[in-house]
C-alpha cells in the first residue's frame, strides 16, 4: 500500500511487501550512524524483527559494535577478529559499559563450565595490572559484545543465539593465552 493510499485509508496492517524494506531502511540508517541500535525506539522495532537477515543488519551489528564496516572484508580469519575485538575494545565508552556491568557479564557463567572459564579468565584481562589499556582492548571488546543486546546471531534465538557471543570470546581467550601466557 502506498503512502497516498494509507493516508486515504489509514490502517494498521503494513503490506507484508513492504516490511523487509522498513527493517533493510532501519538497519542502512544505523549502518550510516544516523540511528543508535540501543535507542528504545529501534530496540522495540528490533524485537519484532521477522526471520531473516540482510547484509545490511550485518552492517548495523557491526557499526554498533565499532567496527569500520569498510575494513571488514569476506571470510575472518581469528587475527581479524581480534582486531576487530580490539577496535571496539580502545572505544572508551565500550570499556566503561563493560567496567560498569561486570555483574550482568558475570550471568553468563552460569551457562557452564566453559563460559565460565572463558569470561572470568577475560575479566582477568581487563583488570590485569601487567597488561596496558592497549594490550585489554581485545578483551574489552569481546565482554562487550556479550552486553549487546542485537548482534550477529541475536541472543533471543534458542540454541542458536549464543554461537557468536562464546565463539567470540574463545578467540579472545585464544589470543591472550598465545601472545600472554604469563597473565595465565
Amino acid at each position: 500500500m502506498t503512502i497516498r493510499r494509507w493516508r486515504k485509508r489509514p490502517t494498521d496492517q503494513v503490506d507484508l511487501s513492504y516490511i523487509a524494506a522498513v527493517f533493510n531502511g532501519i538497519f542502512g540508517l544505523i549502518a550510516d550512524g544516523k540511528l543508535e541500535m540501543e535507542h528504545p525506539k529501534v530496540r522495540e522495532v528490533l524485537m519484532s524483527k521477522p526471520d531473516g537477515y540482510s547484509e545490511k543488519y550485518a552492517m548495523a551489528v557491526m557499526k554498533s559494535f565499532g567496527i569500520n564496516v569498510h575494513l571488514v572484508s569476506g571470510d575472518q580469519t581469528e587475527d581479524q577478529m581480534v582486531a576487530s575485538l580490539g577496535q571496539s575494545g580502545n572505544i572508551r565508552g565500550h570499556q566503561q559499559k563493560v567496567d560498569q556491568n561486570m555483574n550482568e557479564i558475570s550471568q553468563r557463567e552460569k551457562l557452564g563450565f566453559d563460559w565460565k572459564e572463558k569470561i572470568t579468565a577475560l575479566k582477568g584481562v581487563v583488570t590485569s595490572p601487567r597488561l596496558s589499556l592497549a594490550d585489554k582492548a581485545p578483551a574489552y571488546g569481546a565482554l562487550f559484545y556479550l552486553l549487546m543486546s542485537f548482534d550477529f546471531i541475536p541472543d533471543h534465538i534458542p540454541i542458536f543465539g549464543l554461537l557468536d557471543d562464546f565463539a567470540l570470546i574463545g578467540v579472545a581467550l585464544a589470543h591472550y593465552r598465545a601472545k600472554y601466557p604469563q597473565v595465565f
